[in-house]
């Protein structure tokens, strides 16, 4: 591929302050917290730069978004943000740069995890109260991040209280959370556990017979959702701390009528344990090392009368990952700091595995396709950091990676990665900066129809699939235009090479995944370019932000589209977002804000049919269908309008906290997928969400 070597921009959101809104000291005045939450989220010091290509979640704000669900979550705060095209509508899916979605990482305290959604998409799969911080990572990655081309949300979750009791319940739309923390040796032994669990099938029993000719498609319908954390954390001195974790998630669907059609299921299931040990070895020096196994597995199954005899298909793709990570971090000066660390993880995947019953008791007949792999990390990072004026940092990383080990697939390599940032305040009113990455993913997504869901598969890098690679740069300026208010406006630049493209996503479940999912792949590149805009104003009692972002993205396959160039699915070339947020009252022991949400963005892509001319098979007249490319109609373009408001105040034992909102205020059927009406020789737009109430109340001890 020609290289291009442009001057772009970046655009990273202002580095917002964090605060983590729990019961811990029921002593203090309610105002006084609340007063500190606000001056924090004013204060933006123009005189300390802002780190380049990473944005610090606000978890406050975030708490306050309207959503499907009733309440904000990390994923959904990211697709406010520059440089995201969100994919299907009211869902986690999310676009960064011209990336697929599989491009993104999400991790817990460090470790991977692969099912980041809960009920198809409409919220995260980790509760909120678990969250102790979380960046969004676009460019100039750290030394630690791996194994992505385009994002890494790195979420960490809070520890446990050490000297008092606190808890938490919460009822949403379509979830019920606790939280729960408590000491168990003062000062030095603490545990905290969350769970939430989603009442959607008996929301459904309840309301089926008032909706259920409006959801012929999710008719019977059954859920099993829910979520469960806990964390242990020890702290035998002032240099030590180990903390020990489990996380399990869990989505389970079934739908429709197997003397109709058919029976549908659907499921997705993580879990993740993690053992992590800090160590202050002196003021200098200092040591991370944390063991992990995750497991992840997602599947459908399909139950059916076919010719009068029943017919069972499953289709399940699982991973299953042990791993161990060691970083040293050593104080070189006040201004500069190094890391160095190794990272040795072992993998087991087994993507597309088919069983095939002829009853319902017969004894299944299918196809495994697992396989062994292996993946080595050695990565250092060396940063600088003299607040008032620079700020900059290179990670460098060597993987060594084996795919299908033992297998006639088998592919051995090595690839180095490089990542810079650099910010720098080139007056009290003006910064600048610039980030740059060559970056390496070893595992591919596999992507369905219309998202994948469940048919989406995780496979290893191999000797045909070789490991998708990415370059990109981009560097931009931010103002200080006046007291609160900031603007940062910039561009960026990416190519991507062995891209890959299912050609049977549409027809997976069925019995093509008898035959092999390799057979249906294809490779390819991927090139995309934008300019992101953000405008930011911050006070006591106001707040806002407009995010603009006009790019490009375009998808290369030489055996596709006659070998032409196309437009990504969700290549969406004007994606604007405006949320705003008002406070009302503040003041004896009472908080009454309000909050908005415009979103506008292009349709995605499809491919639609644009005509038909006739055929010929003996003894029959046929019509076939003419396409003129791929992705060669862009759809409707997509707009919501999301309006809320919250309520918090204190009681002598508790704090209340509540929220309304109204999700898609002027219910527009925004498109969620086509169909093909043969009847009526047309096609049909599918839409999801229409007007849609929400509320959420939680009220912690």
């Amino acid at each position: 591929m020609k290289k291009k070597y442009r001057i772009l921009v970046s655009v990273v959101v202002l580095i917002l302050s964090s605060i983590n809104l729990s019961a811990q000291n029921f002593n203090e005045n309610i105002k006084e917290r609340l007063d500190t939450l606000q001056s924090i989220t004013v204060i933006a010091d123009s005189s300390v730069v802002r780190a380049a290509g990473v944005v610090k979640v606000d978890l406050p704000k975030m708490q306050h978004m309207v959503t499907a669900l009733g309440e904000g979550d990390v994923i959904k705060y990211i697709q406010t943000m520059p440089g995201i095209a969100v994919g299907v509508e009211g869902t986690s899916s999310f676009y960064v740069r011209g990336g697929n979605l599989g491009n993104n990482v999400v991790t817990i305290d460090g470790v991977r995890l692969y099912g980041y959604g809960h009920l198809l998409g409409i919220t995260s799969a980790f509760s909120n109260d678990i969250v102790g911080s979380a960046n969004f990572n676009v460019g100039g990655f750290g030394a630690e991040s791996y194994n992505m081309l385009a994002s890494h949300i790195n979420i960490v979750t809070k520890d446990p209280n050490f000297n008092e009791c606190e808890a938490k319940f919460g009822v949403s739309n379509f979830m019920v959370s606790g939280y729960a923390s408590a000491p168990i040796k003062e000062d030095k032994l603490a545990l905290e556990v969350a769970a939430r669990v989603s009442p959607l099938s008996l929301e459904y029993e309840m309301g089926k017979k008032w909706v259920e000719d409006k959801l012929t498609l999710f008719n019977n319908l059954e859920a099993g959702v829910y979520d469960i954390y806990s964390k242990l954390s020890y702290k035998p001195d002032a240099k030590h701390t180990v903390n020990a974790s489990f996380f399990y998630s869990v989505d389970d669907f079934g739908y429709g009528d197997i003397n109709v059609s058919s029976y549908d299921k659907m499921n997705w299931h993580n879990m993740i344990g993690n053992l992590e040990w800090n160590c202050n070895i002196s003021p200098k020096w200092s040591v991370k090392t944390n063991a992990s196994y995750n497991s992840y597995q997602s599947g459908q199954t399909q139950e059916r009368i076919m010719q009068d005899k029943y017919n069972k298909l499953s289709i399940t793709s699982s991973i299953e990952e042990l791993s161990l990570n060691t970083a040293f971090r050593y104080k070189i000066s006040d201004k500069w700091n190094l890391k160095m660390g190794v990272r040795v993880t072992t993998s087991t995947f087994n993507p597309g595995s088919s069983q095939e019953y002829a009853s319902a008791s017969a004894e299944p007949a299918g196809k495994s396709n697992k396989t062994e792999n292996f993946l080595g990390n050695l990565y250092s990072e060396l940063k600088y950091s003299n607040k008032d004026r620079l700020q900059m940092a290179l990670s460098l990383r060597g993987s060594y990676f084996i795919g299908e080990k033992s297998k006639y697939d088998e592919y051995k390599g090595f690839e180095p990665e490089v990542s810079f940032n650099a910010s720098a305040r080139l007056t009290k009113w003006m910064g600048i900066e610039a980030t740059y990455d060559r970056l390496v993913q070893y595992y591919h997504t596999l992507e369905g129809i219309p998202l994948g869901w469940s048919l989406d598969m995780i496979v290893p890098s191999s000797r045909q699939l070789h490991p998708e690679t990415g370059i990109q740069y981009y560097g931009g300026l931010y103002f200080k235009l006046a007291k609160d208010h900031r603007l940062s406006v910039g561009a960026y630049y990416k190519e991507m090479t062995n891209l890959i493209y299912f050609e049977k996503a549409s027809e997976f479940f069925g019995q093509q995944a008898m035959s092999g999912w390799k057979d249906f792949i294809n490779v390819g590149e991927g090139k995309s370019q934008g300019i992101e805009f953000l405008y930011q104003k911050s006070g006591k009692k106001l707040n806002y932000k407009v995010a603009y972002t006009f790019s490009e993205t375009t998808r290369f396959f030489p055996e596709l589209n006659d070998g032409k160039e196309f437009k990504a699915k969700f290549d969406r070339p004007h994606v604007l977002n405006a949320t705003a947020d008002y406070l009302f009252y503040l003041k004896d022991n009472k908080e009454y804000g309000a909050n908005l949400l415009l979103s506008y963005q292009s349709g995605n892509m499809e491919s639609v049919k644009s005509g038909t001319y006739p055929g010929f098979v003996p003894g029959y007249d046929v019509s076939l269908d003419y396409y003129s490319g791929f992705n060669n109609k862009r759809l409707e373009h997509y707009m919501r309008v999301d309006v809320g408001a919250y309520a918090k105040w204190k009681k002598p034992k508790a704090i209340h906290n509540l929220q309304l909102g109204i999700y898609n205020l002027t219910n527009r059927h925004n498109i969620f997928s086509l169909y093909y009406d043969v009847d009526e020789d047309t096609w049909k737009k599918v839409y999801v969400f229409p007007i849609m109430p929400s509320i959420s109340y939680k009220v912690e001890f």
